[in-house]
């Protein structure tokens, strides 16, 4: 939890947990999934990893442009635990891109300037309007929110559906009125108007 490795009092016969966790080790890194990266032996000895790891899901990375020709430049933003979730606006000049630890960052790629659109961790899959001017974003918790933002810093919410499947956003129409999405489970493709009014509809049942 948070990074730090706990022991519980734990009686097997009883399968019950005996007392209060205790942390013995902090800074562990973690996987992807969020897992510890650690292991115990039976002679009671702990091994783990510290710090950020490579190629583990959570490591610091950096942004970068790729051209037709496969040339590869880097964005002038510091390097962060971004995520592998990136999405350009329309207009070319700015990107969402979702944070491991933290709310997705806006990136204006004409200045190199990045900030949060919000702070909360749990935002991820972003969206762009056609006009470049607002994101959707899925605020995952006890359901899945489809979350509309102003693309600025400090941007309120506005929710335009909440949905018990698990979902994903695909796109906004070109008109800009429509939002649609996927569902996990069903297959099911479906849109919902982007102003959080009326009624969603079944596009494609099943892919």
């Amino acid at each position: 939890r948070e990074g730090q490795a706990r022991v519980v009092p734990f009686e097997p016969r009883r399968a019950a947990v005996m007392g209060a966790p205790v942390a013995v080790q902090k800074d562990v890194s973690l996987s992807g999934n969020g897992g510890a990266i650690l292991a115990y032996s039976g002679a009671g000895h702990l091994a783990w990893s510290s710090g950020l790891m490579r190629y583990s899901g959570i490591e610091e990375l950096r942004l970068v442009r790729v051209d037709a020709a496969g040339r590869i430049t880097p964005l002038p933003v510091a390097g962060d635990l971004y995520g592998r979730r990136v999405r350009v606006s329309p207009d070319g000049r700015r990107l969402v891109v979702s944070d491991d630890r933290g709310g997705p960052w806006l990136v204006d790629l004409d200045r190199g300037l990045r900030s949060r659109i919000v702070q909360e961790a749990g935002y991820e899959f972003p969206t762009w309007t056609p006009d470049s001017r607002a994101v959707v974003l899925v605020r995952f918790g006890t359901s899945f929110d489809f979350v509309r933002f102003e693309a600025r810093s400090g941007a309120t919410p506005r929710r335009v559906v909440g949905l018990s499947e698990e979902s994903y956003p695909d796109d906004v129409t070109p008109d800009g009125r429509d939002l649609t999405y996927t569902s996990s489970y069903s297959g099911d493709v479906r849109s919902v108007p982007l102003d959080g009014t009326g009624p969603g509809k079944v596009l494609l049942r099943g892919v």
